[in-house]
Parts: C-alpha cells; sequence; structure tokens
C-alpha cells in the first residue's frame, strides 16, 4: 500500500492487539494532530475504548477534515465480508 498523493507520506498497516492499542493511545490521546477513523458511526464507542481522545470520527463525519495523522480502526475488519477476496475452484 502506498500514497497517492505527490506529497511525502506513508502508510503503515499494525496488527490490532491489545499491546498496539495502548502504545498508539500513549503516542496521541493528547496529540491534535491525530484524528481516529472509523468506517460507522455506531464503531465509535468501541473505538473511544481503545482511544482517549475526541477526535473519532465515522468516514462520514471525517470528509473534508485534515489530520497530519489518521489512525483507522478496525476499517476493514468491521465490514469483513465484504474485503474478503473469494477464490472460486474452477
Amino acid at each position: 500500500m502506498g500514497s497517492q498523493s505527490w506529497l511525502p507520506g506513508e502508510v503503515y498497516s499494525l496488527v490490532n492487539s491489545q499491546a498496539v492499542r495502548h502504545e498508539l493511545n500513549a503516542k496521541t490521546a493528547k496529540s491534535t494532530r491525530f484524528a481516529v477513523i472509523v468506517l460507522h458511526k455506531a464503531k465509535k464507542e468501541a473505538a473511544s475504548q481503545y482511544f482517549q481522545t475526541p477526535l473519532i470520527f465515522s468516514i462520514y463525519e471525517a470528509k473534508g477534515l485534515e489530520y497530519d495523522n489518521v489512525i483507522l480502526y478496525s476499517l476493514i475488519t468491521s465490514e469483513e465480508k465484504k474485503f474478503t477476496l473469494k477464490i472460486v475452484n474452477q
């Protein structure tokens, strides 16, 4: 995965584990430069259990907002069936 912008940037994929969530929260909780994005508004409460920031948005709420850093929390796993590649035996 890579940035689609002409501006330099990086994309990281991290394992969704308690240790990783704890470390991310410790490093970002008091920062206004990090936002947490979830797929659906209903998932905001789950994200707030792990990230102590008021900057938790659904993808629709985040439209038009700009942050230097974004944590995409459980974005694909919350709709895993839609993102799973199905291989059919031929």
